[in-house]
Protein backbone atom coordinates (compact mmCIF):
# COMPACT_ATOMS: atom_id res chain seq x y z
CA UNK A 1 0.00 0.00 0.00
CA UNK A 2 3.00 2.26 1.01
CA UNK A 3 4.20 1.33 -2.18
CA UNK A 4 1.20 1.89 -4.24
CA UNK A 5 1.08 5.79 -2.78
CA UNK A 6 4.80 6.43 -3.30
CA UNK A 7 4.22 5.76 -6.97
CA UNK A 8 1.25 7.95 -6.94
CA UNK A 9 2.95 10.69 -5.34
CA UNK A 10 5.97 10.66 -7.65
CA UNK A 11 3.23 10.35 -10.81
CA UNK A 12 1.73 13.65 -9.64
CA UNK A 13 4.45 15.50 -10.12
CA UNK A 14 6.03 13.84 -13.01
CA UNK A 15 3.47 14.50 -15.17
CA UNK A 16 2.52 18.19 -14.79
CA UNK A 17 6.54 18.37 -15.27
CA UNK A 18 6.80 16.40 -18.24
CA UNK A 19 3.42 18.23 -19.89
CA UNK A 20 5.51 21.46 -19.09
CA UNK A 21 8.17 19.99 -20.91
CA UNK A 22 6.20 18.97 -24.27
CA UNK A 23 4.74 22.10 -24.39
CA UNK A 24 7.88 24.09 -24.75
CA UNK A 25 9.40 21.83 -27.07
CA UNK A 26 6.59 22.17 -29.91
CA UNK A 27 6.54 26.12 -29.18
CA UNK A 28 10.62 25.80 -30.01
CA UNK A 29 9.96 23.55 -32.88
CA UNK A 30 6.84 26.22 -34.44
CA UNK A 31 9.82 28.87 -33.52
CA UNK A 32 11.81 27.25 -35.80
CA UNK A 33 9.53 26.50 -37.85
CA UNK A 34 8.55 30.31 -38.36
CA UNK A 35 12.13 31.06 -38.76
CA UNK A 36 13.06 28.77 -41.72
CA UNK A 37 9.69 30.44 -43.08
CA UNK A 38 10.75 33.96 -42.83
CA UNK A 39 14.04 33.29 -44.28
CA UNK A 40 12.58 31.44 -47.54
CA UNK A 41 10.18 34.38 -47.81
CA UNK A 42 12.80 37.03 -47.25
CA UNK A 43 15.18 35.01 -50.34
CA UNK A 44 11.59 35.05 -52.30
CA UNK A 45 11.28 38.41 -52.40
CA UNK A 46 14.87 39.81 -52.76
CA UNK A 47 14.74 37.33 -56.03
CA UNK A 48 11.21 38.11 -57.74
CA UNK A 49 11.20 41.66 -55.65
CA UNK A 50 7.61 40.59 -54.52
CA UNK A 51 5.91 38.49 -51.53
CA UNK A 52 4.28 35.44 -51.66
CA UNK A 53 0.89 34.13 -50.88
CA UNK A 54 1.95 30.30 -50.78
CA UNK A 55 4.30 28.30 -49.07
CA UNK A 56 4.87 26.32 -52.29
CA UNK A 57 6.27 28.98 -54.04
CA UNK A 58 8.87 29.58 -51.57
CA UNK A 59 9.81 25.95 -51.81
CA UNK A 60 8.75 25.47 -48.50
CA UNK A 61 7.84 21.72 -47.13
CA UNK A 62 6.85 20.43 -43.85
CA UNK A 63 9.48 18.73 -41.84
CA UNK A 64 7.39 16.79 -39.63
CA UNK A 65 3.86 16.61 -41.44
CA UNK A 66 2.42 13.56 -39.41
CA UNK A 67 3.09 15.34 -35.98
CA UNK A 68 0.96 18.58 -36.12
CA UNK A 69 0.53 20.37 -32.75
CA UNK A 70 0.07 23.53 -34.93
CA UNK A 71 -0.92 24.53 -38.49
CA UNK A 72 1.48 26.32 -41.25
CA UNK A 73 -0.40 28.55 -43.22
CA UNK A 74 -1.16 32.16 -44.75
CA UNK A 75 -4.80 33.64 -43.21
CA UNK A 76 -7.64 33.43 -45.33
CA UNK A 77 -7.07 36.30 -48.20
CA UNK A 78 -9.18 36.61 -51.35
CA UNK A 79 -7.17 35.35 -54.36
CA UNK A 80 -7.25 33.76 -57.34
CA UNK A 81 -7.76 29.42 -57.74
CA UNK A 82 -4.48 29.25 -59.14
CA UNK A 83 -1.19 29.34 -56.89
CA UNK A 84 0.93 32.12 -58.99
CA UNK A 85 3.63 33.86 -57.90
Amino acid sequence: MVVVAIIGILTSIAVPSYQKYQTRVRQVEAKATLSTIYTAENDFSVDQSTFSLFLANISYALTNPVAKYYTVSFSAIEVAATCGP
